[in-house]
């Protein structure tokens, strides 16, 4: 994600990044060939209520190259756009450059699981509850049962 950078800088303000520095960014071996250079991401949609001209119009227009090149330029660190058209040379930080470039060269790309559960899940209990786990203060079972216990009920 975008925002480890800013982590690593807080921690390490002199840190340096790309594949000579202090921190790059690689993509995993595939488990076997069938599944592609699969990247998974997280990100936010986009959604019209209507179709009226000018709401399709302002989605197609938040979803070209030339918005996501410009929200670049002008936004700068953290952003990184979902347009895999936007050329990787937009972007003024080594690391964004590295991360985009995985993107760009990605296939298929999905959405991580966090992203797909609902909100009360996916950002509340399941990060909550899987940072005390893999910090050691809580087990496995602890936490799934947790997780669990927090799905929304109908």
């Amino acid at each position: 994600g975008e925002f480890y950078e800013n982590n690593f800088l807080q921690v390490a303000p002199k840190a340096s990044f790309g594949p000579d520095g202090d921190v790059s960014a690689f993509s995993l071996p595939a488990m076997t060939s069938a599944y592609g250079n699969a990247q998974i991401v997280s990100g936010i949609y986009a959604m019209a209520f209507d179709d009226r001209p000018e709401t399709v119009s302002a989605l197609h227009h938040l979803e070209s190259a030339a918005y996501a090149e410009a929200r670049v330029k002008a936004q700068k660190h953290p952003y990184l756009a979902a347009n895999k058209k936007v050329d990787v040379a937009a972007y003024d930080d080594e690391l964004d450059r590295q991360i985009a470039t995985l993107f760009v060269q990605a296939g298929p790309v999905r959405y991580d699981g966090s992203d797909s559960m609902p909100p009360e899940v996916g950002y509340g209990s399941f990060w909550v509850e899987g940072t005390k786990w893999v910090n050691g203060t809580e087990d496995l079972d602890a936490f799934l049962d947790n997780v669990e216990a927090s799905w929304p009920h109908q």
